[in-house]
């Protein structure tokens, strides 16, 4: 069924809103997602409200049906409250089913709490309902600090360059709302040239003999390592030689044994041999000559001579 530019789509509803929390102080702009929200800008001007606190809708940000993108006015009486977020569109009010807070944003403590005056310290803060609000921005007295992170009880940011020295107030502005440090300030420290160069010099240095230590470290650890497993081979190769010559030993111990008891046998009498005193005497005197007439005088052809 088609509808005429004077007549609204049937059940609006509201699917999403962001942020869920603001500071008392307003000025919050909270995005509204939704359907059938209004065919016309006119339709949801003066009625929207978050927590029952009128919310002032950007004309600008309007996107039909869809979208609503309003700002939050002051709490009155600086009290934390909540409620849902409420759009009134001709004969239909629509609520969420979440609650916006309006609360009271605080800084605990910072850290470091001092940075060379050239800026880059990156800082962490430390609180509550840090990430309330649409807009959270950091300060060093009036010197941004660049937030990259926001969370309930914590948040970073990245100091800029100075060309003051001293300590400062550190603050954070959430939208209309702004919350000091009370505990303490930032530093800014002087740091000559010479003497950042000098530390970036010792970084440099430290990094290469450490590197080098490892190198030489792992180099020792090769050669250990090698040198073990040369041990380790020649202990086995001592331990094959032993048996071998064990074997060896064994082997010809064993062959002379058998020589012996051979020996043995051949004797035709007990005990140790030896030659009679005229077979002795003549060998002695007529040595190398087994031919020699001496030692023939046994045979019988000389007898019978």
């Amino acid at each position: 069924m088609w509808l005429s530019r004077n007549q609204t789509c049937s059940i609006p509803e509201i699917t999403s809103f962001h942020p869920k929390s603001g500071p008392w102080e307003g000025g919050t702009n909270v995005t509204i997602n939704g359907i059938n929200l209004g065919n016309d800008f006119k339709d949801i001007k003066d009625d929207v409200s978050v927590a029952g606190i009128p919310c002032q809708p950007y004309v600008s940000m309007y996107n039909q049906t869809t979208q609503i993108v309003c700002q939050v006015e002051h709490l009155r009486g600086n009290k934390s409250t909540e409620g849902p977020v409420t759009v009134r569109i001709r004969d239909f009010t629509v609520q969420s089913k979440d609650n916006y807070q309006f609360v009271d944003p605080i800084i605990r403590s910072i850290s470091p709490m001092q940075g060379p005056s050239y800026g880059g310290t990156t800082l962490h803060i430390t609180g509550f309902h840090l990430n309330a609000g649409s807009s959270i921005e950091a300060f060093i007295d009036n010197l941004p600090c660049r937030v990259i992170s926001v969370e309930y009880e914590g948040a970073y940011c990245i100091t800029s360059a100075s060309d003051r020295h001293g300590k400062f107030k550190f603050k954070i502005k959430f939208d209309k709302g702004t919350r000091y440090l009370n505990d303490g300030f930032f530093e800014y420290v002087e740091v000559e040239d010479g003497n950042v160069e000098s530390v970036a010099l010792k970084i440099a240095i430290l990094t290469i003999v450490f590197l080098i230590s490892i190198g030489f470290l792992n180099a020792f650890q090769r050669n250990f390592i090698e040198n073990t497993r040369d041990l380790k081979s020649i202990r086995n190769r001592i331990k094959i030689l032993e048996l071998r010559v064990a074997a060896e030993c064994r082997e010809t111990f064993g062959e002379l044994q058998t020589e012996l008891t051979d020996l043995r046998e051949e004797l035709k009498t007990s005990g140790i041999p030896f030659l009679d005193y005229r077979t002795y005497t003549l060998m002695n005197l007529f040595p190398n000559s087994e031919s020699h007439i001496s030692l023939q005088i046994d045979c019988p052809d000389f007898l019978q001579k």
